[in-house]
């Protein structure tokens, strides 16, 4: 049996939180990261998969097996998260049509906090020190135009972070119903308790420069349109989608040229290094003139290793061009 389901998003979006309410439903397993790309999860057999501690010894893998235990007797639908999946979703969807896509989208570019905070967090393994909000903000648009493309991602359930968690308890209903799972008053009582927080305490506070790039970007705009109701599919608002794709293309790469000639080094390293994002904005035709530059001296350097030096002084050039 191959995955049910996958959970995806930008990152620090919702997505864990999003598992831990899957999994409060008996007959749903979500995996949390539990495979390594989106060519082992298509082609991982489930349920077995997560009991097997040789193949898949990715970081989450034992607290997933460990849960599988408690719930292999009366699971049926069998899923994983990756909150990068949209990567690769052309190839996600052609290896398995039949798998449903769940993408938590959280308004107003409400992840943009978490990521400057875990850049900034030393201690923090599995963050880069550049890894800081605005490129979350590159994501976020790469995502849009991968599910855009109906033809190609297949149809993607979008699902409004703020209304599953703060607004409408009932979000979660419509997400079991989709995956197909029963009512289930217990589970409803539990999510109600441990995960729904109606004050919404700060769920939503960018800094200045989240909100001028929001604006930027006109992503109200958009939001005013897709968010209409706490789920939708892609297929519903494909019209909307596609077109902001073809309207914020230039207003993303004007953004880019705006910030990447003054950026620090650790984004520009991260960026450097960041080749998902870098071949995810390619394929939509995002390439403005920083980004060539960039890509430009990471082949001339690739024998080398990056050249920090030669970046910063690539950029002082465009600065004052």
């Amino acid at each position: 049996m191959t995955m049910h389901f996958v959970v995806m998003g930008v990152p620090r979006s919702g997505t864990t939180a999003t598992v831990n309410a899957l999994n409060l439903h008996p007959e749903i397993m979500c995996g949390d990261e539990y495979f390594p790309n989106v060519e082992t999860a298509c082609a991982a057999t489930l349920p077995s998969a997560f009991e097997d501690e040789k193949t898949y010894r990715m970081p989450n893998g034992d607290r997933t097996r460990t849960l599988f235990r408690l719930k292999k007797n009366e699971a049926l639908i069998f899923g994983d998260k990756d909150p990068r999946y949209f990567f690769r979703l052309p190839d996600l969807n052609t290896a398995a049509p039949s798998c449903k896509k769940i993408c938590i989208y959280r308004p107003k570019l409400g992840f943009w906090n978490s990521w400057d905070a875990r850049a900034r967090n030393r201690d923090d393994a599995y963050w880069g020190r550049g890894q800081t909000g605005f490129f979350g903000v590159l994501e976020l648009i790469g995502l849009l135009g991968a599910i855009a493309d109906v033809d190609s991602s297949g149809e993607v359930l979008i699902v409004n972070y703020d209304d599953l968690f703060f607004e409408n308890p009932d979000t979660i209903h419509a997400i079991y119903d989709y995956l197909g799972a029963g009512p289930n008053s217990d589970v409803a009582a539990s999510f109600r308790k441990s995960l729904f927080s109606p004050a919404g305490v700060s769920r939503n506070q960018p800094n200045a420069d989240a909100e001028q790039v929001y604006r930027h970007l006109q992503l109200a705009q958009l939001e005013q349109m897709i968010l209409t109701q706490p789920v939708v599919t892609n297929v519903e608002v494909a019209d909307i989608l596609r077109e902001y794709c073809r309207s914020c293309r230039p207003l993303t790469m004007d953004l880019i040229d705006s910030r990447f000639p003054n950026m620090p080094m650790a984004e520009l390293a991260y960026f450097l290094n960041a080749k998902g994002l870098r071949s995810m904005l390619g394929r939509q035709n995002i390439r403005a003139r920083a980004q060539q530059a960039i890509e430009a001296d990471k082949r001339s350097s690739d024998h080398l290793g990056p050249d920090l030096s030669q970046l910063q002084r690539r950029f002082d050039e465009l600065a004052t061009s």
